[in-house]
């Protein structure tokens, strides 16, 4: 750019090009100053002008990051020093300084990309700095989202252990989450990401199924649901439960698979150990103290282990909303110009689907804590709640009607919170049951709460099915008792054990109409003196 005395015909190119960088300065969004060797400005486009809260005329002479501190704090913000710095290097060098410089704002805080770039005369001497920023605040703010999204994602995924997979048949190549690596036991560089890897980690009794169920995926597009080993590095057996769904392309044809694998081994292994604890119920009867908690946590396990196909279902929903929208962030963000608005929207629904995912696995990592019986100060409604989210899936999937009232005001308990929904969970689930092979009316379940007296509050499980096969009603509360094919005989046996350790009582009885009602009571916190 000429700035020196010139030719008339030449001084008046050069003026015209000045007007047309004038010109082009002020009808863009970037800040743009143009500053001499001792980082003064000599010039200052509106947007600059704007951001400093002053006309431009009043900035010229003023160092770089002196009015802007105006706005800002009495201190001259770092970057802006360092920023100053580097005029001096873009002098002595020609080279172009860029950096990132962060500057606080009352009420909020820009972060701005800023060039600092050598102008020349038509000697090629530089005899100015241009400064060019761009806001790349929202830019930042949605990389960070996406980040702490990921980071999120990953931590829910660990704590459920559950992990989610593509499969891209055009380049055979598959991708797994953090957590599906630590599930397989292999690190990422140890991986070929092909189908053959995978399948090659399968148990080989296994292998042959998977590849099928796969294969049939692929072909007709329906999703599917399998349960398979797999074989780690160092011989550790684990099973794995796989919910996955065809991705279409654009035309409709199937391109790939989606979908989700959670390690199901613990609920195996807890399965065992419930059948193991019976056969020592059997042998010794001195042993039944620390049989009986070894079942409650087995039992507990177990009703989840019931659930396991609502709970994967409830956690996967969001997890492949948060994997579609995260895909679509990085389109609106790679988009040219970026699509900020759009890919914010995007980010507030990864957001809301990983905390909604989150809030899932938090309740289930609750109700399978294992530990000594602590009593805490709560209200029932909580409790009752948490169950909510956990049977919402399986009542929908069964097809019953889930009614809860609850008192206003309700009194609060002291109780063993994980022990009261395991009693909540294990008289919902039975009332679930009790519903399979009813037809003729409609299927529901109500859930009551509501104080009784001064001193107890009583929750109140009612369900509409076969009802119980007579009197006496207490014996459905005896060890090894049960009129399910499959049944223990030992969850009301334990329940009842657990209300009675908090000072309450569980007793049954038939409705007036089909069905049955359990009920238990439990004191008020101010009753409780031991």
């Amino acid at each position: 750019m000429i700035v020196k005395p010139m030719p008339p015909e030449a001084d008046r190119r050069s003026q015209d090009i000045q007007q047309s960088f004038l010109s082009l300065s002020e009808h863009l969004p970037d800040l743009i100053a143009r500053l001499d060797r001792d980082g003064r400005y000599c010039y200052a486009n509106s947007a600059l002008a704007g951001l400093a809260g002053r006309p431009a005329a009043q900035m010229v002479g003023h160092r770089l990051g002196e009015v802007l501190a105006q706005r800002t704090s009495p201190a001259i913000p770092d970057d802006f020093i360092a920023l100053r710095e580097g005029i001096p290097r873009v002098f002595a060098t020609g080279e172009t300084v860029e950096r990132e410089a962060g500057l606080p704002l009352p009420g909020d805080e820009r972060i701005f990309n800023v060039r600092l770039v050598p102008e020349r005369d038509e000697s090629g001497a530089i005899v100015n700095v241009l400064l060019i920023g761009r806001d790349i605040t929202q830019r930042k703010r949605a990389e960070d989202a996406l980040r702490n999204s990921e980071r999120d994602l990953n931590e829910a995924q660990r704590v459920a252990k559950i992990g989610n997979w593509r499969f891209d048949l055009r380049f055979n190549s598959v991708t797994w989450s953090a957590e599906l690596y630590r599930m397989f036991g292999v690190q990422a560089a140890d991986f070929a990401r092909t189908y053959e890897a995978f399948l090659s980690r399968i148990h080989p009794d296994d292998r042959v199924r998977v590849a099928q169920t796969s294969a049939q995926t692929l072909a007709d597009g329906k999703s599917f649901q399998l349960e398979y080993r797999i074989v780690l590095p160092g011989g550790e057996i684990r099973t794995i439960r796989e919910i996955g769904n065809a991705i279409a392309g654009p035309e409709g044809q199937i391109t790939g698979l989606f979908g989700t694998a959670q390690d199901i081994t613990e609920s195996r292994r807890g399965a065992d150990a419930l059948r193991a604890s019976e056969r020592r119920f059997a042998r010794a009867e001195e042993q039944l103290g620390q049989a009986r908690a070894e079942l409650t946590r087995v039992a507990r396990a177990m009703l989840v282990g019931e659930l396991a196909t609502s709970i994967a279902h409830e956690v996967n929903q969001p997890l492949t909303c948060v994997v579609t929208n995260a895909e679509a962030a990085l389109r609106w963000l790679a988009a040219d110009p970026p699509n900020f608005v759009q890919a914010s929207t995007a980010l507030e629904r990864i957001i809301r689907d990983g905390n909604r995912a989150a809030a899932v696995v938090a309740r289930i990592r609750i109700l399978l804590k294992n530990g000594k019986s602590t009593k805490t100060r709560f209200k029932l409604d909580i409790a009752i709640s948490d169950l909510l989210a956990l049977m919402e899936g399986e009542a929908r999937r069964r097809q019953v009607e889930l009614q809860v009232r609850i008192a206003p005001d309700l009194p609060a308990v002291i109780a063993d919170r994980v022990q009261l929904q395991q009693v909540l969970l294990n008289l919902t689930v039975n009332a679930f049951d009790a519903l399979d092979n009813v037809q003729d009316r409609p299927r529901q379940v109500e859930i009551e709460a509501e104080p009784v007296g001064p001193a107890s509050v009583q929750v109140c499980v009612r369900d509409s099915g076969v009802g119980l096969a007579g009197p006496p009603w207490d014996r459905v509360f005896d060890a090894f008792y049960t009129t399910k094919p499959d049944g223990l005989g030992m969850g009301l046996t334990i329940s009842r054990t657990i209300i009675e350790s908090h000072g309450g009582r569980l007793w049954a009885q038939p409705n007036q109409g089909p069905g049955v009602s359990f009920r238990f009571t439990l004191p008020i916190d101010d009753q409780i003196t031991a």
